[in-house]
This record gives C-alpha cells, structure tokens and sequence, in this order.
C-alpha cells in the first residue's frame, strides 16, 4: 500500500509466486516419486505440466476469492479449508467418485478437483495427451476465471483483514 501499488499489483504479487511454490511442491512430488516408487508418465509430458499448471491456478485463485470475500483471514482460514476438503472429497481426492453416492458423483463433475485428478490419471496411466486432458483443462480454466472475475469485483486494497491468523 506504501508503494501505491493498484489492487490488482497487489493480488498479483502475493499470488504469483504462490503459484510457483506450488508448482515447485509438485514437482518435487512427482521427482520423487519417480525416484522412490519408479512412477513414470505414459502420456505426454505437456499435458502433465499443463493439468498441473492449471491445479495450482485454481488452487491461488480460490484462495484470492476467499480472502476477497470475508472480513478477517481467520474466517478466509476457515471457509478456505471446509471449501477445499468439500472439493477433495467430492472430486475424487479422498475416494474414488466412482464409490460415492450418485448426487455426489454428479456434484464431482462440476468441481475442478475432479478434473484435475482425471487429467492427471488419464495422462499417467492411460497414455492421454493434451486433447485428451482439453475438456478438464476447460473447467479447471473456468473456474479460475470466475474466481478471479468475483475476486476482482470484490477485493479492495484499502480494506484491512483483522484476525490472528
């Protein structure tokens, strides 16, 4: 604020290097993973970099939306981590969808978890490459739009976030 930084300067220097960060947990995932337990991608390399690309700018941007949304960031805290164990488990992180109810199963396609786990099973086991993993990558990229198109909307750089946290 100091600086005179736009909001949006300021959403974007907090949040791009979250999403290197988490692109940077991934990788090293998946290295060692490969590394430990002989993982290796049977489809294209591209589309693996791209599904988790997209993972990460769904993740950052769901968190901009629920810093925007709430007063303190112990209610962003919150919401934030019931929002993102609700999308695991109904996209597939906790338990295959294919087990849940079908309400729930219906509900997982609308959920960018879903698609990214998809995506990432597809690529990894099934030889998928980037038109194969395009329709996932479609939804991950909607739903980060519209969380940064909401976020944008809402987020004023002259509010201040009280809380502990």
């Amino acid at each position: 604020r100091a600086a005179g930084a736009t909001g949006i300067e300021l959403v974007v220097g907090k949040a791009g290097p979250l999403v290197l960060v988490i692109l940077a947990q991934m990788a090293v995932v998946f290295v060692t993973s490969t590394w430990l337990f002989g993982y290796r991608v049977n489809g294209s390399l591209v589309a693996l970099v791209l599904l988790l690309t997209g993972v990460a700018l769904c993740v950052v941007a769901l968190g901009v939306l629920v810093v925007s949304l709430f007063r303190t960031l112990d209610q962003a805290m919150v919401l934030g981590n019931m929002g993102g164990m609700v999308m695991a488990g109904f996209g597939g992180a906790l338990a295959p969808t294919s087990t849940l109810p079908g309400w729930a199963q219906a509900i997982a396609h609308v959920t960018p978890t879903y698609w990214g786990i998809e995506g990432l099973r597809s690529v990894s086991l099934d030889g998928a490459g980037v038109i194969d993993v395009a329709p996932g990558l479609g939804v991950m990229a909607l739903f980060t739009v519209a969380c940064v198109l909401v976020a944008t909307l809402r987020f004023r750089p002259t509010d201040t976030k009280v809380g502990a946290t």
